[in-house]
């Protein structure tokens, strides 16, 4: 038991990119329903169903539950978890007749990159790949819950049931695939701006598409939060994700220079940027457009593409070459709370922060810890590598631009 609170099930719901509507965006391996199967999103809320689903977090044994695995684990390891996450949007609620507060929507895996550790679940640009990952014999793809060979997108009636909540509530994020590429997307929006232009809105896309149409929506609204995942620049961000970087760059500027607004740069740890991280501080705080750098996520699984599968060494490496750079170049915040809570450095020299640094210091090898998974899912990195060295449009092995993915290898080879 636990006196922590969760507000999640309380005030908020997520669809995730099969249309399954799920407690929140870390639990999307335990759907609820589908959306389908929902007549009212905010009859459903207040249904038994629900009712359920809501006992373990008012009798505090939620962290107990598999769906609620990464929050318990955050907790655990020092880093940030949804639940602190959430509780900083300050929503109020009883427990009697809630209210939809805050929605998260995936309308579809639609998606125009084809990011190293994702997969077809979230991007259908994979789906071609996933097929020729089995041709190739890479049997262990399928062991992933990203992996999917099928585009999914909501119909016309279950957006319409979006629709209907948009004016209730307080909060909308959008995910993806890449939302932009995806017109329902543009249909919420341009909804939302007639009916609630006072929600706080947050898009999570790569920012590798912006039309004319995308640039006045997004600017009808009063707080809105442009949180573009971005794991790197120039040939590192390419081979990550399958664009090209002046595309990217081009966007940005477009965007700070149309509104004076900025974005946040959310970066995703993985194997392939882990020596990055100094680099692209450098890099982006003195990029016109950008005001923050945050460490939203680690990627967990695939293994093979996890920083937790590196060995301690390497491990060690990255978070004390950037815990360094910011040592020398940023100040520690006090007390600093934004929608990006956590641990933030300041630039000495300029407003520029870096948000949420203990999700990056908290990650720790597993190799003590599951020592036979370790092993066998670092036996997938390199032919996984190799494989995506293939299909990419680039002109250059991702070793020679990360060299430190040698020695990983190496470390393989001398075990095998």
């Amino acid at each position: 038991m636990t006196n922590l609170k969760c507000q999640v099930p309380f005030t908020g719901i997520t669809i995730d990119s099969l249309g399954n509507l799920v407690v929140c965006c870390a639990s999307d391996r335990f759907p609820i329903k589908h959306i389908s199967e929902v007549d009212n999103l905010s009859t459903f809320f207040n249904s038994e169903i629900y009712e359920k689903i809501r006992k373990p977090f008012t009798d505090g044994t939620f962290l107990s539950l598999e769906n609620c695995l990464h929050c318990s684990r955050a907790i655990k390891t020092g880093s940030l978890g949804f639940i602190q996450t959430y509780d900083n949007f300050g929503f109020s609620y009883e427990l009697d007749g809630v209210k939809i507060q805050y929605l998260e929507v995936t309308t579809s895996n639609i998606c125009n990159q084809a990011c190293v550790m994702c997969g077809g679940k979230y991007s259908s640009k994979w789906i071609p790949y996933e097929k020729d990952a089995a041709k190739y014999n890479l049997n262990f793809r399928t062991e992933t819950f990203r992996h999917s060979t099928n585009i999914s997108k909501l119909n016309t009636d279950d957006v319409n049931k979006i629709l209907k909540i948009l004016p209730e509530i307080s909060v909308l994020v959008i995910k993806g695939g890449e939302p932009f590429s995806d017109k329902n997307n543009m249909i919420l929006l341009e909804e939302l701006a007639k009916v609630n232009t006072k929600c706080k809105v947050h898009i999570v896309t790569n920012f590798s598409i912006m039309s004319e149409r995308i640039l006045k929506t997004i600017h009808k609204f009063e707080d809105i939060s442009i949180i573009a995942s971005i794991d790197g620049f120039g040939d590192v961000y390419e081979w990550i994700r399958t664009t090209t970087w002046e595309r990217i760059l081009k966007n940005i500027f477009r965007y700070n220079e149309y509104g004076g607004r900025k974005i946040a740069v959310s970066t995703t740890m993985s194997i392939f940027n882990w020596w990055h991280y100094r680099e692209m501080a450098e890099y982006f705080q003195d990029v016109p457009g950008v005001n923050r750098m945050t460490f939203s996520c680690l990627v967990e699984g695939p293994a093979y593409c996890s920083p937790l599968y590196l060995s301690p060494k390497h491990v060690e490496e990255g978070k004390q070459d950037f815990l360094t750079f910011l040592q020398e170049n940023y100040s520690k915040q006090e007390n600093a709370l934004s929608d990006y809570t956590g641990e933030t450095w300041q630039h000495k020299n300029n407003n520029f922060r870096i948000h949420r640094v203990e999700n990056l210091l908290a990650v720790e090898s597993v190799k003590e810890t599951l020592t036979k998974k370790y092993h066998s899912q670092r036996k997938h990195i390199i032919p996984w590598l190799q494989f995506c060295n293939n299909f990419r449009n680039v002109d250059f092995d991702i070793r020679d631009v990360v060299p430190e993915l040698n020695d990983v290898e190496k470390e393989i080879n001398d075990v095998i």
